[in-house]
């Protein structure tokens, strides 16, 4: 409220940390904060880039707003997945925001949460939500965006097809192999549309591997999020 009030700003962003606990939220002082953009005033343009290619995440949780901002803008009823389709709009209407560098919120990480549980229905909501966001930027070229911009985007859409056939697939309680097939299936067909050039070498590994050795995939991964959460809990890396 400080901040708004001194910087004389539509919005808000604040830093959080990723708490993985189902017990008490605290902060160490030793987690990864993000989102990773550095603290300051943007304008409406630097913070719809930001927020597109990443430096700012699409949640609305870590953000306090103008009540106006809301005046016209809804969420889409009855999908999940609701924040990424709307945030964007947002940020379009304001004049400038503001980034501080504090960590004023902890993200709980809860497997049995409404966007981690994989359906059909959530994964076709996130598509859509994804396509949503890509038009804005298509129609934003090139007074606002780039075609850096859009391939982040279209990143974005494929990385989290990859990272949910492998969470699918790795549950144990899962035994649907129709639904893990038809999921493999969508996320090679929107690779083929998009084209993974714009993938670092995890994802663009993992991908190949969905596409050509599932199992593997399926036995690599794990040991893979185990050495990976350590580094995180452990080196804050």
């Amino acid at each position: 409220m400080s901040a708004m009030t001194r910087e004389k700003v539509d919005l808000i962003v604040c830093k959080y940390t990723v708490q993985h606990t189902t017990g008490l939220l605290k902060c160490e002082n030793k987690e990864k904060s993000a989102p990773s953009i550095e603290a300051g005033v943007y304008g409406r343009v630097s913070a719809l880039q930001a927020l597109t290619d990443g430096m700012i995440n699409v949640s609305v949780w870590n953000k306090l707003y103008r009540r106006d901002l809301w005046k016209n803008i809804r969420f889409p009823e009855g999908h999940v997945y609701e924040d990424l389709d709307t945030m964007f709009k947002i940020f379009d209407i304001c004049g400038e925001i503001c980034v501080i560098n504090h960590a004023l919120y902890f993200h709980r990480k809860r497997p049995e949460s409404i966007t981690d549980t994989i359906s059909m229905e959530n994964i076709n909501d996130r598509i859509l939500a994804c396509i949503h966001f890509e038009t804005f930027v298509k129609e934003h070229i090139p007074e606002i965006f780039t075609s850096y911009h859009l391939n982040k985007r279209y990143r974005s859409r494929l990385i989290g097809m990859i990272t949910t056939y492998i969470h699918y697939s790795n549950k144990t309680e899962n035994e649907n192999d129709f639904f893990r097939e038809e999921l493999r299936k969508q996320t090679i067909i929107i690779g083929k549309e998009i084209g993974i050039d714009m993938l670092g070498f995890r994802a663009k590994t993992a991908y190949y591997m969905l596409r050509l050795c599932p199992r593997l995939l399926n036995k690599i991964y794990p040991i893979y999020h185990f050495v990976r959460l350590f580094i995180w809990k452990n080196l804050g890396l």
